[in-house]
C-alpha cells in the first residue's frame, strides 16, 4: 500500500461513520437537550464488534475535528506565539481580553464535552457486546484515552468543570455542577492509566493514528506533573523510555516532513491527507495558517521576538545557529530557500518578518501555497518525554541522572554536552530553555506556564514572565483570572449549577 493511501485509510477510521451515527450539532452540559441517539439504537445497535468500532470512530472524529479549537487556546496564550489582531475571537487569547461571549471558548467547551459524550457511550456499552475480548479491551482503552485527553484539555482551559464519566439517560441529569479540580485530575490520570494497560505499543500500518500505550503513559506523566507527583510521573516516563519503542529522529527537520509522518519520534499525531472521503476533506489548512501572506498563507500567527532570540542564544559545536531555528522559523538569512526562493526574493531585503515553518511546507514547494496540506499534526514527541523525565529527576534531587536526558535533545541539535557538575537550578533553567526552543508552537509552552504558574523555578508568576519576555498580552494579564478561560455564556445561561471562573 502506498504511504498516501495508508494515511487516507487511517483517517477514514475517524470520519466515515461518525456523521451517520451521531448528528449532534453541539454539546454542552445541558448539551444533551435533544434526542438521545441511544434512545433509538441502544436496544438494537450495540450488538457487534462493528458497532463498537463505528462508535469509537465517532470519538476519533471528534478528536480530529476539534484540533484547531485546541490550538488557539493552548498556543496563542503562550509567549512563543504572536497572533493576528484581524480576528477578534482569536486575538482575545493572545491579548488576554477574553469574555464569556467568545465563540472559540464556547466551541472548545462544547466540542470537548461532545467527545466525552461519545467516549462515555463506548465505555458504557461495549463491555456488554459479545466480541473478541482482546479487541474489546483495546476499544475501551482507546475510548478512555480519548476521554482523558478531552478532560485534560478542559482542565487546562477552564479547570472548574463538571465530571461526567457515564452516559446520561435522564433530563434530570443534564445539568451537572463543577467537580473539585483535584478529583477531575485524578479521574484523568485514572483514564490514562487504564488506557496504558489496555493499549498496544504499536499498530499495523492500517491502524496508525490510534492511541498507543506510549501516548497514554506520556499524558499520564503530564497529569502527574500538574499534581507535582514527580515520582509517579517519572515512573510513567521511564516505561516509555525502557520500551525502546521511540527514539529521536536523526535531524530535527525530519520530524516534521510529511514524508516522515508516523515516524519513530512521535507518540501521538492526528492524521491528515490530501484526499476526500464521501465529500469529507481530509486535509488541513495548518500550512496556510502559519505561512506568510506573500507565499500564499493566511499569516494568522508568527514567532515572537523573544522566541527568535531564545533559539539564537547558543551556537552549535561548529559555531552555527541551532539547526532547530531553520525548521521552526522562517527568518532573514542567506542559508535557506523557502518555497524555492531566497528569503529576500520573497519578502525584500529590508524585511524582518518572521514566520513559523514546522507546518508551512516551505521545504517541499517551489512556489506559493495553492492547496491544503496532508501533513500530520504532531501532538506528543519523544523529545518532550526526555525533557519531562529530566525535569522529574531534577525535582527528585537526581541531577546526575537527569543530565543525559537533556544532552540527548541538545546533541541532536548539535549542541555540546552540559557539564556533569551543573547545579539543580541551572539544570532546571536549561530544561525550560530547551522546552521553549524544541517544542515551539506545539501547544506546550502554555501547558508549562500553567503547571509552573510562571517560570520553572517558581520565582516569577505568568504575568511577570510575560513582562520579562515582552509579550503583548502582559499588560492585560490579571493574576488569578487570566490563567483560565471564562465559562461560556451559553453554558452559564443553560446550566444554573455552573459558577463562573474568578474574575469574569
Amino acid at each position: 500500500m502506498k504511504f498516501t493511501d495508508m494515511k487516507k485509510n487511517n483517517i477514514k477510521m475517524a470520519v466515515l461513520l461518525a456523521s451517520a451515527l451521531f448528528s449532534m450539532s453541539s454539546c454542552s452540559l445541558s448539551l444533551l437537550d435533544q434526542d438521545n441517539p441511544n434512545a433509538l439504537t441502544k436496544d438494537s445497535f450495540w450488538q457487534t464488534a462493528e458497532d463498537a468500532k463505528a462508535n469509537l470512530t465517532a470519538v476519533y472524529s471528534s478528536f480530529r475535528d476539534q484540533y484547531f479549537h485546541r490550538f488557539i487556546p493552548m498556543a496563542w496564550r503562550g509567549d512563543d506565539v504572536q497572533g493576528t489582531a484581524s480576528n477578534a475571537n482569536y486575538s482575545q487569547f493572545d491579548t488576554f481580553l477574553l469574555s464569556d461571549a467568545n465563540t472559540t471558548c464556547s466551541t472548545a467547551w462544547n466540542q470537548n464535552f461532545k467527545g466525552i459524550y461519545y467516549a462515555n457511550q463506548v465505555i458504557h456499552y461495549v463491555p456488554r457486546i459479545n466480541m473478541d475480548e482482546t479487541l474489546k479491551e483495546r476499544y475501551i482503552g482507546e475510548a478512555k484515552f480519548l476521554r482523558g485527553y478531552f478532560y485534560f484539555t478542559l482542565y487546562m482551559e477552564f479547570k472548574n468543570i463538571p465530571l461526567i464519566i457515564d452516559i446520561i439517560e435522564s433530563k434530570d441529569e443534564y445539568n451537572q455542577p463543577q467537580a473539585n479540580p483535584e478529583l477531575v485530575l485524578e479521574q484523568i490520570a485514572r483514564d490514562f492509566e487504564d488506557a496504558s494497560l489496555a493499549l498496544p505499543a504499536t499498530y499495523p500500518a492500517g491502524d496508525l493514528g490510534r492511541a498507543t500505550r506510549g501516548a497514554a503513559l506520556g499524558y499520564l506523566a503530564k497529569v502527574r506533573m500538574f499534581q507535582k507527583q514527580w515520582q509517579k510521573a517519572s515512573d510513567a516516563l521511564d516505561q516509555i523510555v525502557q520500551s525502546k519503542t521511540y527514539s529521536l529522529m536523526p535531524t530535527f527537520q525530519e520530524v516534521f516532513l510529511e514524508s516522515k509522518d508516523f515516524n519513530k519520534e512521535i507518540l501521538l499525531e492526528i492524521p491528515f491527507s490530501n484526499a476526500k472521503v464521501d465529500g469529507k476533506d481530509l486535509s488541513t489548512s495548518d500550512n496556510k495558517r502559519e505561512a506568510m501572506s506573500k507565499v500564499g498563507g493566511w499569516y494568522m500567527y508568527w514567532p515572537t521576538d523573544w522566541l527568535f532570540s531564545e533559539i539564537k542564544k547558543e551556537l552549535t559545536v561548529d559555531g552555527e545557529y541551532d539547526p532547530r531555528l531553520y525548521t521552526t522559523i522562517i527568518f532573514p538569512n542567506t542559508k535557506m530557500k523557502y518555497y524555492g526562493k531566497s528569503y529576500e526574493s520573497w519578502f525584500g531585503k529590508n524585511s524582518k518578518a518572521l514566520g513559523f515553518g514546522k507546518y508551512a511546507e516551505w521545504e517541499v514547494l517551489n512556489d506559493k501555497i495553492k492547496n491544503n496540506s496532508g501533513k500530520n499534526q504532531r501532538l506528543l514527541r519523544y523529545s518532550d518525554i526526555l525533557l519531562l523525565q529530566a525535569e522529574c529527576l531534577c525535582r527528585l534531587n537526581r541531577v546526575g541522572e537527569a543530565v543525559p536526558y537533556v544532552n540527548m535533545v541538545r546533541n541532536r541539535a548539535e549542541l555540546s554536552d552540559l557539564p556533569t557538575n551543573i547545579s539543580e537550578n541551572d539544570l532546571l533553567v536549561e530544561i525550560e530553555h530547551q522546552r521553549v526552543i524544541e517544542l515551539a508552537c506545539e501547544m506546550n509552552r502554555y501547558f508549562d506556564l500553567l503547571r509552573w504558574n510562571g517560570n520553572i523555578l517558581g520565582t516569577k508568576n505568568i504575568k511577570e514572565v510575560f513582562e520579562e519576555h515582552g509579550d503583548g498580552g502582559a499588560e492585560n494579564f490579571v493574576v488569578g483570572k487570566s490563567e483560565l478561560m471564562p465559562i461560556p455564556m451559553s453554558e452559564m445561561q443553560i446550566n444554573p449549577l455552573i459558577v463562573q471562573n474568578p474574575g469574569y
